[in-house]
């Protein structure tokens, strides 16, 4: 079994196997940069180090891809909102039109009638006086 805690120990026996060593040099790794001193000079380790390299960038790229579908669904979502703000304004605008038309409507009607009743009063005081 391999201990990654005891790695300094290990380095210190003469008896552990040096690629184990090796290997679990690199597991305990926490940068790029190490891996590629602990892979100086061994292809097959250089390769491993190119290939982590690539994973890290493929997972840059998938980062960045839903970083900008987050910022697309926030808009969408603010677009909205917006849009049903927008509506509920509008309704509420239309209805104190409506209100305002109607009270318009019901004083032209009021002074039709009015004119409607002054005419005949009119018409009565000319009826009188022709008399």
């Amino acid at each position: 079994m391999l201990d990654l805690t005891q790695l300094e120990t290990a380095r210190s026996q003469s008896e552990t196997d040096k690629k184990l060593l090796k290997w679990a040099s690199i597991f305990k790794a926490e940068t790029l940069e190490e891996l590629e001193q602990l892979a100086n000079g061994e292809e097959v380790f250089e390769n491993m180090v190119v290939t982590m390299k690539q994973l890290s960038e493929d997972e840059k790229i998938r980062m960045q891809c839903e970083a900008r579908e987050d910022y697309e669904r926030c808009l969408i979502t603010e677009y909205n909102a917006g849009k049903q703000d927008g509506i509920e304004l509008e309704r509420k605008n239309t209805e104190k039109e409506r209100l305002n038309t109607e009270k318009e409507r019901q004083r032209a009607d009021a002074a039709t009638k009015k004119a409607a009743e002054l005419e005949d009063e009119v018409k009565k005081l000319r009826a009188m006086l022709a008399k």
